[in-house]
């Protein structure tokens, strides 16, 4: 396609020669010319140079092989795949009826309709042809009424999961926590059923005979170890009673608040399982170094909030003309302006860029979007930085602001992208230095006769498992005793500090310390131990 013709000499010695092997040219998929020269209006010049070549005997030896022509990215040429064994194609799907169907009364309405339907269009005679209609019509209306069952139930999990951990018993004397059937320890909703032959029913049925420790041994016959290792993680008191709290609460109480927490935090993990594309094209917008105004412009065009002549029109607004102001072309949307007019397109080809379309046409700004993402995801800033500049050349031809610099759309946005960044990049190191000049923390050193306990702990929240040290030091700053415990649980943040100064408290009564400092970096556990408070969630690590 275009002027360029070729050389009709090396042509016929190319045929040759593949008469000669007995070659035979391979029919291939995807994009229609193989080759450009990269240069714009008539000046362009586009061929199908590249081409997959085999004699009969390969064939024979592949008798499934398929091509397809790719679309080009860093070179002129298209590369080209060739698949040995078949694509196998996802098979319809057969059609079943459902029990489950039986409970909605509307389902013989629509047997009804379907059965009806057939008679009308002449097919009395043939049943077979009924009862495919039939389906048909259940197909559809079981999309309608019940959906995607599977997903239905999927995404019903999520907040009954959240609602089974979010009130925990907490530890007392055990006698009112089923062992089989009650949510008592972190990431397991139940751990029945209970064995056969087993006496076990209660919390308090794995402790020893004194009711202040675990049975061990029970214990470890009863569970695998990873269980056994949390439940001996856990504390008991015989002081106090077995009580429900909220576990989302440092002091045990409901509020709106956590509960507005909770529920945030349920729904983002919901979004997460089901709409995993969506969530990773709005990641790349908010984390791509451009500037915010820009960031906010591709969010309100995703969302088709932007005022293009369509959407103008929609709200009743008077335009003295509704067409493009670049092309003429009446039916002003997004993708118009950001892609489909030819301005765009000149955009789109000087900067190597709509070879990224060929394949498959977007239909959709998310769709242009994604292909970015995909298939060149170093250019998406500068891709960003394009939409932006094409919007702001609309406008300017709509408001007759017209500079002479309309048409070097990208050659601005690419400038305009380095002065920014080099700009941020001044900054940050600005900061830095601020930040390193400002004065660090220093430990401060206890006083003459003292020794200070140093604790802090780190704790995941996908396996409630919880990392423990501490450090002990004189006046001088010389270090008397350390620890480090890497297995060990913990339902929260709070319980895995509080397990820290728990395990200090006991090294420094082990080792008989009189004058004692603790330090934690948990402001509200220590302010909890100073005024002698109680927080629920560790309420028994400290009665």
């Amino acid at each position: 396609m275009g002027r360029r013709g070729c050389n009709i000499s090396e042509m016929t010695a190319f045929l040759h020669t593949c008469t000669f092997c007995n070659l035979e040219d391979m029919s291939a998929t995807g994009v229609k010319y193989t080759w450009t020269n990269g240069r714009r209006g008539e000046s362009n010049v586009k061929k199908r140079l590249d081409r997959f070549l085999a004699n009969p005997d390969w064939l024979e030896l592949h008798p499934g092989a398929s091509f397809q022509n790719l679309a080009r990215i860093a070179s002129d040429h298209s590369p080209i795949i060739c698949r040995l064994v078949p694509l196998v194609k996802k098979k319809k799907k057969i059609f079943r009826f459902e029990n489950m169907w039986l409970r909605d009364e509307t389902i013989h309405e629509v047997v009804r309709e379907a059965w009806a339907s057939s008679l009308a269009n002449g097919l009395e005679h043939d049943p077979c042809a009924i009862v495919k209609e039939c389906a048909v019509k259940l197909t559809h209306w079981n999309n309608t009424s019940f959906g995607h069952v599977q997903r239905s139930i999927k995404s019903k999990k999520g907040p009954l999961r959240y609602c089974s951990v979010v009130l925990m018993p907490q530890h007392g004397d055990g006698c009112n926590v089923n062992v089989w059937e009650d949510f008592w320890l972190a990431n397991h909703r139940r751990l029945g059923p209970k064995p056969d032959g087993s006496e076990v029913v209660y919390v308090r049925d794995l402790l020893n005979d004194a009711g202040d420790d675990w049975n061990r041994e029970l214990v470890v016959s009863l569970f695998p170890h990873d269980i056994a290792n949390k439940i001996f993680c856990c504390f008991v008191s015989q002081s106090s009673p077995d009580t429900i709290y909220w576990l989302n609460s440092s002091h045990g109480q409901f509020s709106c608040k956590t509960a507005y927490f909770l529920a945030l935090d349920m729904f983002e993990e919901i979004e997460q399982n089901d709409t995993e594309g969506p969530i990773k094209l709005w990641s790349a917008i908010w984390k791509a170094n451009v500037p915010n105004k820009i960031k906010l412009f591709i969010w309100w065009a995703l969302r088709n909030y932007v005022p293009t002549a369509e959407n103008m029109l929609i709200r009743r607004l008077t335009l003295s003309s509704a067409s493009c102001t670049c092309c003429g072309q009446l039916g002003e949307d997004v993708m118009h302006i950001l892609y489909r007019c030819s301005a765009a397109k000149e955009v789109w080809v000087r900067c190597s860029l709509d070879r990224l379309f060929e394949e498959n046409e977007p239909d959709t700004l998310e769709d242009l979007c994604h292909v970015i993402l995909e298939k060149n995801p170093s250019s998406w800033e500068i891709f960003i930085m394009i939409l932006w500049g094409l919007w702001t050349r609309r406008n300017e031809r709509f408001h007759g602001q017209l500079h002479g610099r309309e048409r070097q759309v990208d050659v601005v946005a690419k400038h305009l992208l380095s002065e920014y960044q080099v700009a941020v990049k001044k900054n940050l190191a600005t900061i830095s230095n601020e930040i390193k000049e400002t004065r660090s923390v220093v430990w401060e050193k206890p006083q003459p006769e003292q020794v200070k306990f140093n604790s802090d702990a780190s704790w995941q929240k996908e396996t409630s498992r919880a990392s423990l040290g501490f450090v002990a030091r004189n006046h001088n700053g010389d270090v008397l005793l350390s620890g480090v415990r890497v297995e060990c649980y913990a339902v929260s943040p709070l319980e895995a500090e509080a397990k820290a100064i728990m395990w200090a408290m006991t090294h420094a009564r082990n080792r008989n310390f009189q004058n004692v400092v603790f330090e934690s970096d948990s402001l509200s556990l220590v302010n909890a131990l100073r005024n002698r408070s109680t927080l629920r969630q560790i309420a028994c690590l400290f009665s």
